[in-house]
């Protein structure tokens, strides 16, 4: 065996193991003891003048619909403290992670690799955030090839945005949905459809007739109104956080669980 495929072997080695730990790593749900503080880093992700301006125009408060959406899905579940997450505004940034390549595993590996290269590198400005939210502003959002993500091994998100205030309601309902991502969530959609899992994807199972739901499941995001068809939801004011989605990120626990 050469040098050369000797040391090529130890780099697979050694970038095998690193992909393992990341992609596999179990840290739980937060203790949810103090709120977390959530850092928000704006993009200007396609390069254009309307993101640009729609980023200059952020203003501190502009999330805070999130916030109190989190704080009033929290206290359904009787969580101990006012509110589990806080969300602020930082400087914009450049360079963040693509979209996840899935083209094969070797591609999906070297991605991987680059998105914790990029992690560990990462200026955070001083402001040591609990988890990190890229978000990244388009001109527009109708790209079927993005895919916003939340890894919780990494406590991060990233949320592929429109640029546009008509587009807030929906834009807060990708952040809520990747930021519960991030700490443990798991989609309750079919990946193939985008149609939410029936029970767990819906915001009310039990209701009869089924049809139609009036609000999604935030980690569905959709909300089905007839066998085969699901209306994404638009405005966190139509979405719950369900019991499962609950469970998972540690705010349904014995003698909490007061929805």
């Amino acid at each position: 065996m050469g040098s050369r495929t000797f040391r090529l072997l130890i780099l697979l080695a050694v970038a095998g193991a690193i992909a393992w730990f990341h992609f596999t790593r179990d840290t739980g749900p937060p203790a949810w003891e103090r709120p977390l503080k959530v850092v928000i880093y704006p993009e200007n992700a396609d390069g254009s003048e309307r993101a640009r301006a729609h980023i200059e125009s952020l203003q501190p408060e502009r999330f805070q619909a999130v916030e109190d959406y989190m704080a009033e899905q929290a206290g359904r579940y009787g969580l101990e403290i006012e509110k589990p997450f806080i969300l602020e505004l930082a400087d914009p940034i450049t360079g963040a992670p693509t979209a996840p390549d899935y083209r094969s595993f070797w591609t999906y590996l070297q991605w991987g690799l680059r998105l914790r290269f990029w992690y560990w590198a990462f200026d955070d400005q001083g402001r040591a955030p609990d988890i990190t939210v890229i978000a990244r502003f388009r001109e527009t959002g109708a790209d079927d090839n993005l895919h916003s993500l939340g890894i919780a091994s990494m406590n991060l998100a990233v949320a592929n945005l429109t640029a546009s205030e008509s587009a807030s309601g929906l834009n807060n309902v990708v952040l809520a949905h990747e930021l519960l991502h991030s700490v443990g969530a798991d989609d309750l959609y079919d990946p193939a459809t985008g149609l939410p899992e029936y029970p767990e994807g819906y915001a009310d199972p039990n209701r009869r007739p089924r049809y139609p739901q009036s609000i999604a499941e935030l980690m569905a995001g959709r909300v089905p109104v007839a066998p085969g068809r699901a209306e994404q939801a638009e405005q966190l004011d139509r979405t719950i956080v369900g019991h499962a989605t609950a469970t998972d990120i540690g705010w349904s626990r014995p003698g909490r669980d007061r929805s």
